[in-house]
């Protein structure tokens, strides 16, 4: 009899102590302590195969630090194809050469770049890949960091004037590495062409400036949003900028990386979204809000619904990515749902990545469109 009760008792740990983790393990969830869901914050999945099947990333080693539990920023190697880039809240830069199998932080040799810093931004340069330019807060204070030897070592290249003020934002010209454009928390927006050296103001505004879109450094059609939720464009360079905010159909920007809002959720501070500009056809720019998706053909100016397959009381969407390759290739993120189209929308494949974790972002490899990545959290 004692046997008997034995083995069901192994049967039932393998079950519950093994199968079951293993099985939320695949898809990104966590039932045992450690980073990730289990302590509320967020999981990295892994797709090879352009979105149909994904792994959970990990550290790379016993004895290693466990991923960080917020992610905050994510970048491509602009020619290792193995190599990507994390940012992370309270725990700095972090670091793949493996296609992301495995993370390891990157420790700076300078001491310049803390282990406990919040990395917003990570921008590589295209002419020069030895060059790399992070945006963090540390120290109370926003930073702007620069590294010429591929991450062994950083300086600093400029700070806020004022402590509890942060840098969300970066843009290098790809053609020239020297020349940086940051968006700071104190309002500032300023660029640089000497790689840090000197800086010059192209405007101070009245708010705090969260995310800056472009696609180079002329600024000819670029957006900032604000800590308030507000929108502002340039079509001039940036002599002059427009208040666009009324034009998104009463929506607000979120204080979060450019998360959308609608009014009810911009007072209770809960981001449902983001806007983004087709990496192709710049013109376009999609919108995930608690509404649903939308696509602009204008810069903004006018938008029209993306109807996907959700139920009208389930409508709100996360995020939205599209192909750097392709620009009919849509990938978004709604609840715990991905939708996938190969149409700009027409049609849509669907799957679950997790059980439990909703979709937060959606990053997709710039050269190879098999390699996608997804945060997962509350």
């Amino acid at each position: 009899m004692f046997l008997k009760f034995s083995v069901i008792f192994l049967c039932l740990a393998f079950f519950f102590l093994v199968l079951i983790p293993g099985i939320f393990w695949v898809t990104g969830v966590h039932l045992f302590g450690g980073e990730g869901a289990a302590t509320g914050g967020d999981v990295m999945v892994r797709s090879l195969d352009g979105g149909s099947a994904w792994q959970k990333v990990s550290a790379p080693a016993v004895g290693s630090p466990p991923l960080p539990s917020h992610v905050l920023s994510f970048a491509f190697h602009p020619s290792d194809d193995k190599v990507f880039y994390f940012g992370a809240k309270a725990s700095g830069l972090w670091k793949t050469r493996n296609g992301g199998q495995s993370w390891k932080k990157v420790l700076d040799g300078a001491g310049t770049l803390k282990a406990n810093a919040d990395v917003y931004k990570i921008e590589i340069s295209h002419s020069n890949p030895a060059i790399r330019y992070v945006a963090v807060f540390q120290d109370d204070r926003g930073r702007v960091l620069k590294s010429i030897d591929g991450d062994a070592r950083f300086e600093e290249i400029y700070a806020v004037s004022a402590t509890g003020y942060g840098v969300f934002d970066l843009f290098i010209d790809q053609s020239n590495a020297d020349r940086v454009i940051i968006a700071t928390g104190e309002g500032g927006l300023l660029q640089t062409d000497d790689g840090g050296k000197t800086w010059r103001v192209i405007k101070w505004f009245d708010e705090p400036l969260k995310k800056l879109l472009t696609h180079d450094t002329l600024l000819m059609n670029s957006l900032v949003t604000t800590s308030r939720g507000n929108l502002f464009k340039t079509t001039d360079g940036g002599i002059t900028w427009s208040d666009r905010s009324e034009s998104m159909g009463g929506m607000k920007i979120s204080p979060l990386s450019g998360a959308v809002l609608d009014s009810y959720f911009f007072v209770a501070k809960k981001p449902l979204g983001e806007f983004i500009f087709d990496p192709i056809i710049f013109s376009r720019m999609y919108l995930a809000a608690s509404t649903g998706l939308f696509r602009s053909e204008d810069s903004g100016i006018s938008w029209n619904q993306i109807r996907l397959p959700l139920a009208p009381s389930m409508n709100s969407v996360d995020t939205v990515s599209v192909s750097p390759q392709n620009a009919n290739l849509l990938f978004v993120g709604a609840g715990r749902t991905l939708f996938t189209s190969v149409d700009r929308g027409i049609s849509w494949k669907t799957s679950v990545l997790s059980p439990t974790l909703r979709i937060k972002s959606i990053f997709l490899h710039p050269r190879d469109p098999e390699i996608l990545f997804a945060l997962l959290g509350r």
